[in-house]
């Protein structure tokens, strides 16, 4: 055969996977259609063949998925990536060492890219396989897919290069799980490289959950060693993995970190002594009750209630005074009581949702959702606009058209209920207070639920929208005429000038990459402190709500639409019914 016509003939069992577009940039339509005439193999033999081949592989790999208990998450990737199981050796760990390690055996390459044009369509199939999975393949190679002498190796090759990341990046995920699941300590160290090196905060999540399940107690002096770490994140992964072993003088291991320069990383490493019941994490808790960030200041007096049963007042947002004479009645507590108290465990996650969400949808309904995205619960409340989860696992939830706020159980039944204003937004605060917006006044303001009295307000220039308390102690407000931070003291110490025609309905923090702010036309941005955008989203309809959870997700709430995007903008979830107005939470 010769070499066009079998080119034509590759091109033909290849239409299950490229379009007829892809196909006339290599061989203009006319001509292709009249050498598929000319050939002495009649045209409609050549189809039949191919859709037999088509039809047939991707369904045996498919059943030897399912009927193949013995495969691996890993071995599943691949054949969910190839569609057929290739011959191959890779297995998850060698993937894992190769993505560490950045190198892999070049004369491999070479072969393979060149089996891409064999007259054997195993050969091709088998070798397009291997370098969509292989995890690393060297940019020069991209050159040959553009300047090739082969047109089918061209071919191949640069869908191979447009194509295979998204691939790669799924065999990664499912490298790291086989790992976790088959608790192979030999991957550790790849691991640990791994985690130390990424960006991206899903695969970050499952090295992490890798780490804690691969490492065994022999392993242990490695995550001492991070204990030590310069990077935060390392501290923490060598504290969680140790309290995880369960090892000997565990309090002392860990006590550097009791004093460590990062209050979060202080909060967390306490949190797990507490829960093993090291007394030696009540005065850490006592000491983080005066931190600059008065979201780890809130959930240590939390914690400190919880495991004892006292309560000495709640931490406050503007006055640091009455809050160092909190933290001095607990530290007085605690030298006379610690070490005989029993301290009331397990504890309860303390502010968090534990990867459960909550969503606030057709101004009737309130839904909340555990980790797997399955309802565990559903409530009706007529005119509801927005619901949170308070730090005793009830739901507050505000109306602006009824004029309330309140707190309710997950049966519905109402704790307590504040009339008033005409409430934009309410936000559930670690001290037990709450934060709201009243639009028609301009106002931010937080109130103590208990005695219903206002424990601090202030005024912007604008219609105010929507309210965040930060992590540093500082309030984020959105509205008509911009976002503002403001201190404590009232003083605005950053802002941002809305100068589109358009409202700001939505401002909230974005992580460390600095805030969230959504518009009723539908866009969404995160803009920097100094007001660069570094990540854009626009929805097809009005934008009621924008929300970002710790690990990077964005959960869009618009009238067409609930949706979470990964942090390259992919939906992961959709919530399967339009939703009108409404809120979310993680």
């Amino acid at each position: 055969m010769t070499s066009f016509g079998r080119t034509i003939v590759l091109r033909l069992d290849r239409m299950f996977l490229y379009s007829i577009e892809e196909i006339q940039i290599v061989i203009p339509r006319q001509i292709f259609f009249h050498k598929i005439a000319s050939m002495c193999v009649p045209a409609w033999i050549v189809c039949t063949f191919w859709l037999g081949l088509s039809a047939t592989k991707p369904a045996a790999a498919l059943s030897s998925l399912k009927d193949d208990g013995d495969l691996t998450l890993f071995q599943k990737a691949l054949v969910e990536s190839n569609g057929s199981v290739i011959d191959t050796e890779l297995t998850a760990a060698k993937f894992l060492s190769i993505v560490a390690k950045g190198e892999a055996d070049e004369s491999e390459f070479v072969k393979w890219i060149a089996d891409l044009g064999s007259e054997s369509y195993r050969i091709r199939e088998n070798a397009e396989s291997r370098l969509y999975s292989i995890p690393i393949l060297p940019e020069k190679y991209r050159d040959l897919a553009r300047n090739g002498s082969d047109p089918e190796i061209q071919f191949r090759l640069t869908a191979i290069f447009k194509n295979r990341q998204n691939r790669v990046d799924k065999l990664l995920i499912a490298a790291i799980k086989t790992a976790a699941n088959a608790k192979l300590d030999s991957t550790l160290d790849d691991l640990l490289f791994l985690y130390e090196s990424t960006t991206d905060v899903i695969v970050a999540r499952e090295l992490r959950s890798a780490i804690l399940s691969v490492t065994r107690l022999e392993q242990q002096n490695k995550m001492i060693n991070l204990v030590h770490s310069e990077r935060k994140e390392m501290r923490l992964l060598g504290a969680n993995v140790l309290c995880k072993l369960n090892v000997s003088e565990l309090s002392e291991k860990l006590s550097p970190l009791l004093n460590d320069r990062e209050d979060s990383v202080r909060f967390d490493v306490a949190r797990w002594l507490i829960e093993r019941e090291y007394k030696v994490a009540l005065k850490t808790f006592c000491e983080l009750i005066t931190s600059p960030s008065t979201s780890i200041g809130f959930r240590s007096e939390r914690v400190l209630s919880a495991v004892t049963g006292e309560d000495f007042g709640r931490v406050s947002f503007s006055m640091p005074k009455q809050n160092s004479q909190l933290q001095a009645k607990w530290l007085s507590w605690c030298d006379g009581n610690a070490d005989s108290i029993r301290l009331r465990l397990p504890l309860k996650a303390i502010g968090k949702m534990n990867g459960h969400t909550l969503i606030a949808i057709n101004q009737n309904l309130v839904i909340e959702l555990n980790a797997e995205q399955k309802e565990v619960n559903r409530i009706s409340v007529d005119k509801v606009l927005g619901a949170e989860m308070t730090i005793d696992g009830n739901y507050l939830l505000f109306s602006y058209q009824l004029q309330w706020v309140r707190e309710v159980t997950r049966k519905g039944e109402i704790v307590w209920q504040i009339n008033g204003p005409k409430f934009n937004n309410a936000m559930a605060l670690l001290n037990g207070n709450i934060l709201v917006t009243i639009g028609t006044e301009n106002l931010v303001r937080e109130i103590d639920p208990r005695t219903k009295k206002t424990v601090w307000e202030c005024k912007v220039d604008w219609w105010a929208n929507d309210a965040f308390r930060l992590e540093n102690g500082n309030t984020l407000v959105g509205g008509k005429g911009g976002v503002v931070e403001i201190a404590p003291d009232k003083t605005v110490v950053w802002s941002y000038k809305n100068e589109s025609p358009n409202t700001i309905v939505v401002a909230k923090p974005a992580g460390t990459a600095g805030f969230l702010i959504g518009w009723t036309d539908g866009r969404v941005k995160v803009l920097t402190r100094d007001k660069t955008s570094v990540w854009e989203y626009k929805s097809d309809s009005k934008l009621s709500d924008v929300f970002r959870d710790d690990e990077g997700s964005t959960f869009v709430v618009a009238d067409k639409e609930i949706l979470q995007l990964d942090v390259e903008k992919k939906i992961v979830w959709r919530y399967p019914k339009k939703t009108g107005t409404g809120t979310i939470r993680r």
